[in-house]
């Protein structure tokens, strides 16, 4: 199977970043959404939190093979912070994504799992 290239959308006014490398452009989008993921790597659980984690319809995690293993709303989450259990899962990468359909906008995010 031959992976096809990711293309990212992402709205030039709003992001002024993107004549920088692609890292650099999405630690400037993860301080504007003041998004915190930790820790990573992890052996247990992951932290989410966002001023505007509310913002988000779904965060979901998947597997390298693109299966969901966790799914969330955002608007679910307390204090601006979610906690997702990686105890169940296998040592490896997974991908959380937070998508917001109502401005076309989803960002995602690698994570390590330690044994």
């Amino acid at each position: 199977m031959k992976l096809q290239p990711r293309v990212y959308d992402f709205d030039v006014d709003r992001y002024p970043t993107m004549g920088l490398p692609e890292e650099e452009q999405l630690g400037l989008i993860a301080q504007e959404l003041e998004l915190r993921l930790y820790p990573s790597p992890t052996a247990d659980f992951i932290t989410i939190e966002s001023k505007s984690l509310s913002d988000f319809e779904q965060i979901t995690m998947y597997d390298m093979s693109g299966r969901l293993i966790w799914s969330q709303d955002g608007n679910t989450s307390i204090d601006n912070k979610i906690t997702v259990d990686f105890t169940t899962q296998a040592a490896g990468n997974y991908i959380i994504r937070l998508a917001d359909s109502e401005k076309d906008q989803s960002f995602s995010y690698s994570v390590v799992k330690t044994h």
